[in-house]
Protein backbone atom coordinates (compact mmCIF):
# COMPACT_ATOMS: atom_id res chain seq x y z
CA UNK A 1 0.00 0.00 0.00
CA UNK A 2 1.10 3.57 -1.43
CA UNK A 3 1.76 6.12 1.24
CA UNK A 4 -0.06 8.88 0.80
CA UNK A 5 2.04 11.80 2.76
CA UNK A 6 6.08 12.05 2.23
CA UNK A 7 8.07 10.24 4.90
CA UNK A 8 9.66 12.29 7.35
CA UNK A 9 12.84 12.52 8.26
CA UNK A 10 13.07 10.62 11.31
CA UNK A 11 11.07 8.08 9.36
CA UNK A 12 13.38 7.88 6.53
CA UNK A 13 16.58 7.08 9.12
CA UNK A 14 14.50 4.68 11.86
CA UNK A 15 13.72 2.67 7.80
CA UNK A 16 17.55 3.01 7.24
CA UNK A 17 18.31 1.86 10.38
CA UNK A 18 16.12 -1.32 10.06
CA UNK A 19 17.97 -2.68 7.19
CA UNK A 20 20.92 -4.54 7.37
CA UNK A 21 24.39 -4.64 5.52
CA UNK A 22 25.99 -7.92 5.68
CA UNK A 23 28.63 -7.63 3.15
CA UNK A 24 29.45 -5.39 1.05
CA UNK A 25 32.44 -6.37 -1.70
CA UNK A 26 35.38 -4.24 -2.73
CA UNK A 27 37.10 -4.94 -5.49
CA UNK A 28 40.86 -4.04 -6.68
CA UNK A 29 40.42 -1.02 -9.60
CA UNK A 30 43.25 1.09 -11.13
CA UNK A 31 43.90 4.30 -9.54
CA UNK A 32 42.90 6.06 -12.77
CA UNK A 33 39.35 5.03 -12.62
CA UNK A 34 39.28 5.32 -8.68
CA UNK A 35 37.91 8.84 -8.52
CA UNK A 36 34.70 9.57 -6.50
CA UNK A 37 35.44 5.64 -5.12
CA UNK A 38 35.13 4.76 -1.18
CA UNK A 39 38.07 3.39 0.31
CA UNK A 40 37.42 -0.63 1.78
CA UNK A 41 40.91 -0.49 3.46
CA UNK A 42 43.54 1.53 4.65
CA UNK A 43 46.28 3.30 2.30
CA UNK A 44 49.61 2.50 3.95
CA UNK A 45 52.56 4.11 2.28
CA UNK A 46 55.31 1.29 1.41
CA UNK A 47 57.66 3.96 0.44
CA UNK A 48 59.15 7.93 1.97
CA UNK A 49 58.68 11.02 0.44
CA UNK A 50 60.46 12.31 -0.62
CA UNK A 51 62.53 9.01 -1.43
CA UNK A 52 65.91 10.36 -0.36
CA UNK A 53 67.17 14.07 0.50
CA UNK A 54 66.91 16.62 -2.48
CA UNK A 55 66.90 19.91 -2.83
CA UNK A 56 64.02 22.01 -3.08
CA UNK A 57 65.82 25.32 -5.06
CA UNK A 58 68.01 25.94 -7.75
CA UNK A 59 71.61 26.47 -5.74
CA UNK A 60 74.74 25.00 -4.46
CA UNK A 61 74.55 22.29 -2.38
CA UNK A 62 77.19 23.37 0.88
CA UNK A 63 78.98 21.64 3.27
CA UNK A 64 78.02 22.44 7.04
CA UNK A 65 82.03 23.11 7.57
CA UNK A 66 81.44 26.30 4.93
CA UNK A 67 78.63 27.39 5.88
CA UNK A 68 79.76 30.69 7.87
CA UNK A 69 82.40 31.19 5.33
CA UNK A 70 81.75 33.92 2.44
CA UNK A 71 85.13 32.78 0.90
CA UNK A 72 85.71 31.86 -2.45
CA UNK A 73 83.93 28.19 -2.93
CA UNK A 74 85.04 25.62 -5.81
CA UNK A 75 82.36 24.26 -8.04
CA UNK A 76 82.94 20.77 -8.46
CA UNK A 77 80.27 18.74 -9.90
CA UNK A 78 77.15 19.71 -11.47
CA UNK A 79 73.87 17.75 -10.05
CA UNK A 80 70.36 17.53 -12.20
CA UNK A 81 67.29 15.77 -11.18
CA UNK A 82 67.56 12.22 -11.67
CA UNK A 83 71.05 11.96 -11.78
CA UNK A 84 72.44 8.76 -10.27
CA UNK A 85 75.71 10.14 -9.06
CA UNK A 86 76.92 9.95 -5.55
CA UNK A 87 79.15 12.87 -4.68
CA UNK A 88 81.05 13.58 -1.40
CA UNK A 89 82.18 17.25 -1.00
CA UNK A 90 85.19 18.06 0.77
CA UNK A 91 86.21 21.46 2.61
CA UNK A 92 85.22 24.85 0.31
CA UNK A 93 83.79 22.46 -2.47
CA UNK A 94 80.03 22.84 -3.38
CA UNK A 95 78.10 20.96 -5.94
CA UNK A 96 75.84 22.93 -8.62
CA UNK A 97 72.41 21.67 -7.95
CA UNK A 98 69.07 21.66 -9.32
CA UNK A 99 65.60 21.68 -7.72
CA UNK A 100 64.89 17.83 -6.92
CA UNK A 101 67.87 16.45 -7.19
CA UNK A 102 69.78 13.98 -4.70
CA UNK A 103 72.38 16.47 -2.39
CA UNK A 104 75.93 15.60 -2.05
CA UNK A 105 76.05 12.79 0.87
CA UNK A 106 78.27 14.97 3.32
CA UNK A 107 75.82 18.05 2.85
CA UNK A 108 72.18 18.87 4.01
CA UNK A 109 71.95 22.39 3.12
CA UNK A 110 71.31 24.36 0.17
CA UNK A 111 72.47 27.82 -1.18
CA UNK A 112 70.02 29.82 -3.43
CA UNK A 113 71.27 30.57 -6.76
CA UNK A 114 70.59 34.20 -6.37
CA UNK A 115 72.44 34.34 -2.94
CA UNK A 116 76.03 33.94 -4.62
CA UNK A 117 78.23 35.37 -7.17
CA UNK A 118 79.95 33.48 -9.52
CA UNK A 119 83.15 33.74 -11.06
CA UNK A 120 84.07 30.68 -13.66
CA UNK A 121 84.20 27.51 -11.47
CA UNK A 122 84.02 29.62 -8.72
CA UNK A 123 81.08 31.46 -6.11
CA UNK A 124 81.41 33.65 -3.48
CA UNK A 125 78.03 33.02 -0.90
CA UNK A 126 76.76 36.54 -0.14
CA UNK A 127 73.54 35.95 1.77
CA UNK A 128 74.94 33.06 4.63
CA UNK A 129 71.96 30.03 4.68
CA UNK A 130 71.15 28.54 7.77
CA UNK A 131 72.13 24.61 8.48
CA UNK A 132 69.59 22.31 6.99
CA UNK A 133 67.75 25.78 4.65
CA UNK A 134 66.51 24.40 1.06
CA UNK A 135 66.45 20.71 1.60
CA UNK A 136 64.22 18.15 2.23
CA UNK A 137 64.57 15.06 3.70
CA UNK A 138 64.24 11.40 2.84
CA UNK A 139 60.45 10.88 4.03
CA UNK A 140 59.94 14.41 5.56
CA UNK A 141 56.31 14.16 4.23
CA UNK A 142 55.48 10.72 3.95
CA UNK A 143 57.45 7.76 5.88
CA UNK A 144 57.49 3.88 4.65
CA UNK A 145 54.66 2.39 6.49
CA UNK A 146 52.26 5.67 7.76
CA UNK A 147 48.96 5.34 6.95
CA UNK A 148 48.04 7.74 4.18
CA UNK A 149 44.31 7.33 4.02
CA UNK A 150 41.75 5.44 6.24
CA UNK A 151 39.24 3.14 4.93
CA UNK A 152 35.59 4.92 4.18
CA UNK A 153 37.48 7.54 2.88
CA UNK A 154 35.94 9.13 -0.80
CA UNK A 155 39.27 9.49 -3.36
CA UNK A 156 38.78 12.54 -5.05
CA UNK A 157 41.54 14.90 -6.95
CA UNK A 158 42.34 16.26 -3.79
CA UNK A 159 44.45 12.83 -2.62
CA UNK A 160 44.13 11.26 -6.05
CA UNK A 161 47.82 12.55 -6.48
CA UNK A 162 49.31 11.63 -3.27
CA UNK A 163 47.97 7.98 -3.93
CA UNK A 164 49.93 8.14 -6.95
CA UNK A 165 52.73 9.67 -5.49
CA UNK A 166 53.59 6.89 -2.82
CA UNK A 167 53.56 4.23 -6.09
CA UNK A 168 49.91 2.94 -5.51
CA UNK A 169 48.29 2.08 -9.11
CA UNK A 170 45.45 -0.13 -7.46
Amino acid sequence: KMNKKPLTKNEIFNLLKKISIINLESEKIELSMAEGRILSSDIISAINLPPFNNSAVDGYAIQNDNLNDSKRLKCIQRVAAGDQTEILLKKNEVARIFTGASIPKNCNTVVMQENVIVDGNYIFVNKIPQLGENCRLLGEDISKGDRVFKSGQKINSTNFNLIAAIGKRY
